[in-house]
């Protein structure tokens, strides 16, 4: 159980940050738009600038952080971030969605990290929807499982859950499932809407 968190940890830490060194400004002639990337350009594209690593322009004082862009940025592992950015860097800050192979999150930025209302998706876990600050999940939130089966409300604090969660489950009972009176209240036939809800109380929540 503790690899697994680590895991969801790490992946929550790749998707909610700008997660990206030094990228190349390419002007497409046919567009006469700009594409950011930490590759090379494409052949048809024109190469006009090289930046600093995010790290390198995050201290900067002359840097109005107010005045932002909206860009397409594409890296070469496939990962790509459509929205806004500080001008003249690549650092994301206000909307903005970020995708990698992972699954996404697409809301408010600051500094590169995610902070304010924004979701979350982890592929074959489900939507993280809810308050994140400073790239952590902080506030009231809702979790939504992939296939839809269940959805849980309540509070995180720092990443962990405090106070009072609810779970909701709600699908339809299919014959390969396998009855756990632990999981469910009673024992259901094929074709059954389940429909029940459970609640959990964790360490309380700081003030």
């Amino acid at each position: 159980m503790k690899i697994s968190i680590l895991i969801i940890n790490i992946i929550y830490l790749t998707l909610c940050s700008t997660g990206a060194s030094a990228y190349r400004i390419c002007n497409d002639p046919k567009t006469g738009k700009k594409i950011f990337t930490n590759g090379v350009c494409p052949d048809s594209m024109n190469h006009t600038a090289q930046q600093k690593p995010v790290q390198d322009l995050e201290g900067q004082a002359k840097i109005d952080r107010k005045e932002r862009v909206t860009v397409l940025i594409k890296f070469q592992d496939g990962t790509r971030y459509n929205g806004e950015v500080i001008k003249g860097t690549n650092i994301f800050d206000g909307r903005g969605k970020k995708t990698t192979s992972d699954g996404y999150y697409e809301g408010m930025w600051k500094n590169g990290i995610a902070h304010g209302m924004g979701t979350a998706y982890i592929n074959m876990m489900g939507t993280y929807q809810g308050q994140w600050v400073n790239g952590e999940r902080d506030g009231m939130f809702k979790i939504t499982a992939s296939d839809n089966s269940y959805h849980q409300e309540g509070m995180f604090n720092r990443n962990d859950k405090c106070g009072k969660w609810t779970t909701y489950v709600h699908f339809t009972w299919t014959p390969d499932i396998e009855y756990n009176p632990a999981l469910y209240p009673r024992r259901y036939q094929s074709g059954d809407h389940v429909n029940f809800k459970r609640e959990r109380y964790y360490p309380s929540c700081p003030n």
